[in-house]
C-alpha cells in the first residue's frame, strides 16, 4: 500500500473512531453487540477493543464483510438486507445502526426486526441524517434525499422516529454526529430503549404530510442531487414555493413539479402509511394540483 493510501486510510479510521464517539454508547464491557450495516466491521473493532462479550457485524455487501472478518476475527458477520435478517437465538444489549437505515425498504418491518434482536433493557442507536431534529413541525415521513454519489434515499424525521417507528419505545435525541460528504443534512444520534410491556400499536398509521416543510426537505439536497434526475431542473422553483407558497410560477411548470413531487410522497411513504392526510395546503396551486385525487387534506 502507497504512502497516500495509508494517510488516506488512518484519516478514514480517525473520522470513523470520532463518529463511534458521538453515539453515547455505553462502557461495552461484557455486553452482547450488534452493528447493522456494519461496512469493513470498524465500529465492531473498536466493540471488541472495549471489551464487549459478543459482536456482531451484518452488512448488504459480502466483498466489505471479507474485510471485517480480517478486522475483527473474534466476531461474526452475515450478510443480508435490513429487511432479511435472520439471526435465530441472537439477543443483544447494545444495537446501532449509523448511516445506514435511510436504505431501508420497509421501515416499519426493519424497525420490528431491529426491535426483536434488542434485549429488554437494552440500547438501540440510531445514526444519520434527520429532518426537523427538535420535532417541532407536524411532519411525520421520512423526507427524500439525493447523495453526492448518485443514489436516491430517504431520511429520517424526527416524528418519523419517535410517532411511526417507535412510538412504543423512549425515544431521545443524544446530539449531532460528525458532519459526512454526500449528502447536506446534517446528522444526529439517536437513543431508542423499548418500554417494559409496550407493543407496536395495531391502529392504521397516517403519514402526516406538512408540504411546505417537505419542499424544504427536497431542497437540502441542491448541491448534490445528479442531472440524472428530472426533478432537479425545478429545484429553484421548488426553493422558492418552499419559502412563499405564492409565489408566481408557470401553469405547466408547476402540473410538471406536482407530479414529481406526488411521486416522491409516494416514495416516502407507500411501504408504511394506510393514508395520506396534508397539512397546510392551503389555496396554493401546487397544493391543491398535489392533493387532486387524494385521501384527505387539511
Amino acid at each position: 500500500m502507497n504512502q497516500p493510501n495509508i494517510n488516506y486510510q488512518q484519516t478514514r479510521l480517525e473520522h470513523t473512531k470520532r463518529k463511534y464517539d458521538t453515539l453515547g454508547l455505553p462502557d461495552l464491557r461484557g455486553k452482547r453487540y450488534a452493528d447493522l450495516g456494519c461496512n469493513a466491521g470498524m465500529f465492531c473493532r473498536f466493540a471488541a477493543d472495549e471489551g464487549a462479550s459478543k459482536i456482531v457485524g451484518v452488512d448488504i455487501d459480502a466483498h466489505l464483510l471479507d474485510i471485517a472478518r480480517e478486522n475483527v476475527p473474534e466476531a461474526e458477520f452475515f450478510n443480508f438486507r435490513f429487511e432479511d435478517i435472520v439471526l435465530d437465538d441472537h439477543t443483544f444489549d447494545v444495537i446501532t445502526i449509523a448511516s445506514a437505515i435511510h436504505y431501508s425498504k420497509r421501515f416499519l418491518n426493519v424497525a420490528d426486526i431491529i426491535l426483536d434482536l434488542l434485549a429488554d433493557d437494552g440500547l438501540l442507536v440510531i445514526e444519520g441524517g434527520l429532518y426537523d431534529p427538535d420535532g417541532k413541525t407536524e411532519l411525520n415521513t421520512p423526507v427524500p434525499n439525493w447523495r453526492e454519489i448518485g443514489d436516491h434515499c430517504r431520511h429520517l424525521s424526527r416524528r418519523f422516529v419517535a410517532d411511526v417507528l417507535f412510538p412504543h419505545c423512549e425515544v431521545t435525541l443524544v446530539g449531532p454526529s460528525l458532519k459526512q460528504g454526500g449528502d447536506n443534512l446534517k446528522r444526529y444520534a439517536i437513543h431508542i430503549r423499548k418500554r417494559p410491556g409496550e407493543q407496536r400499536p395495531t391502529t392504521p398509521v397516517t403519514a402526516q404530510l406538512d408540504l411546505p416543510e417537505f419542499l424544504k426537505a427536497i431542497t437540502t439536497s441542491d448541491t448534490t442531487i445528479h442531472d440524472k434526475y428530472p426533478i432537479k431542473a425545478y429545484f429553484e422553483v421548488i426553493s422558492r414555493l418552499s419559502e412563499a407558497p405564492y409565489a408566481p410560477v408557470a401553469p405547466e411548470q408547476l402540473e410538471a413539479l406536482a407530479k414529481f413531487i406526488k411521486a416522491e410522497i409516494a416514495y416516502c411513504t407507500s411501504d408504511w402509511a394506510d393514508s395520506v392526510v396534508y397539512l397546510d395546503v392551503g389555496n396554493t396551486h401546487l397544493g391543491q394540483l398535489i392533493c387532486s385525487g387524494t385521501q384527505d387534506s387539511r
